[in-house]
């Protein structure tokens, strides 16, 4: 019944009359539905031919979206442009980047140009710029790729590599096996064809060295790097006065032993903070306001995790582990990355899956919310 007050006797204003409805008989518990996907599962869009005679070791697109680079343990690197509904590699888009397997592409910002980099296992940084001719005759041929820098400092293969967030300016960080992490700094952007090494640091990272590093993408921070390693570590890493400075391992944490004391945290999460395993990819969030930092990381001993830190100082929050819908299904999760806004998470599953990762309303625990069948 639905009154209005205020009246010396109350106006009824509305009455539903219960009385007369039949009560309706309880049903049983209905079973669930195993054919049912436990969550919404994505469309899956296109399919690239890439004519690589090799594995795809790398996928990166450009700043907009609308170009997407591969490369290959064939030495080469395909580029392909978005036209209408279709991807298109246009002639001299695809060719021969290294004398060895090619580890990581990524695009430079577009107020540089259109500008590649690539690492490979001939323990070189390559870096390549789209130059185009109008004195081509053919208009397909008016596009090509050429190198414009080779860094060779280092002594084995370079795992990895990144351009720093737009606010540092054109810097260039590598990560190879030799333990060093390097950063290029173009001083003078006209002069794309000169890349000075700004500076370097040991990470003491034991065997393979670091795998994999990402950027702090926040502009009201230092510059900031965060390292994965063979031996299952992960470093953040600060410049100060250009020199770089370790403010964050699991060799210097002593928080360590509280999260394997919390109910929450199981033995996946404890592995990370022990080393167990290698770190195969990492990725920095972006930070969108927050009074803390979330990286994620994932190791083949301890699977994928999210790491938070507070921000000043500098230390361990928590250690929680991506939790998938289903508890039996079991999966390796080899590439990770954060959405625009650090609140969405993808990981490339082993399963041939990508799974999409997000926090619930206590920001604390990661559910699966979504599944992209490839």
């Amino acid at each position: 019944q639905f009154w209005r007050e205020g009246l010396d006797d109350a106006a009824k204003i509305g009455t539903l009359d219960m009385s007369s409805r039949t009560p309706r008989e309880p049903r049983e518990a209905e079973a669930p539905d195993s054919s049912r996907p436990l969550h919404p599962r994505l469309r899956t869009g296109d399919y690239l031919i890439t004519g690589h005679r090799d594995y795809v070791t790398d996928l990166c697109y450009n700043y907009f979206g609308r170009r997407l680079a591969c490369c290959s343990s064939d030495h080469s690197v395909k580029v392909y442009d978005r036209e209408g509904a279709r991807w298109v590699a246009h002639p001299g888009c695809h060719w021969k980047a290294a004398n060895g397997a090619i580890y990581r592409v990524t695009w430079a910002h577009p107020e540089f140009g259109q500008v590649l980099a690539i690492c490979s296992e001939d323990k070189t940084v390559t870096v390549w710029e789209e130059q185009s001719s109008v004195l081509a005759a053919n208009v397909d041929l008016r596009s090509r790729w050429h190198s414009i820098a080779e860094l060779s400092e280092s002594k084995k293969a370079v795992r990895d590599l990144e351009f720093a967030p737009i606010h540092l300016g054109l810097w260039l960080a590598a990560a190879a096996a030799d333990g060093q992490v390097r950063v290029y700094e173009v001083l003078k952007p006209g002069n794309l064809g000169h890349w000075p090494l700004r500076n370097a640091f040991d990470t003491d990272i034991a065997e393979m060295g670091p795998l994999c590093l990402s950027w702090n993408k926040s502009s009201f921070e230092p510059p900031m790097l965060v390292v994965g390693g063979h031996d299952g570590a992960v470093q953040v890493w600060v410049e100060e006065s250009r020199r770089w400075v370790c403010a964050w391992g699991p060799q210097l944490v002593t928080e360590v032993p509280e999260v394997e004391k919390a109910a929450e945290a199981d033995e996946a999460e404890a592995s990370l903070a022990r080393g167990d395993g290698a770190v195969v990819d990492i990725d920095w969030a972006p930070n969108i306001g927050r009074s803390f930092h979330l990286i994620a990381a994932t190791s083949v001993g301890g699977g994928p995790v999210v790491i938070k830190l507070r921000r000043s100082p500098l230390e361990l929050i928590s250690i929680r582990r991506l939790r998938p819908q289903a508890s039996d299904i079991t999966y390796s999760v080899w590439r990770l990355q954060w959405n625009a806004t650090g609140t969405l998470l993808s990981a490339s599953c082993d399963d041939g899956r990508v799974r999409l990762f997000k926090a619930d309303f206590s920001g604390e625990n990661w559910l699966e919310v979504g599944v992209v069948d490839i």
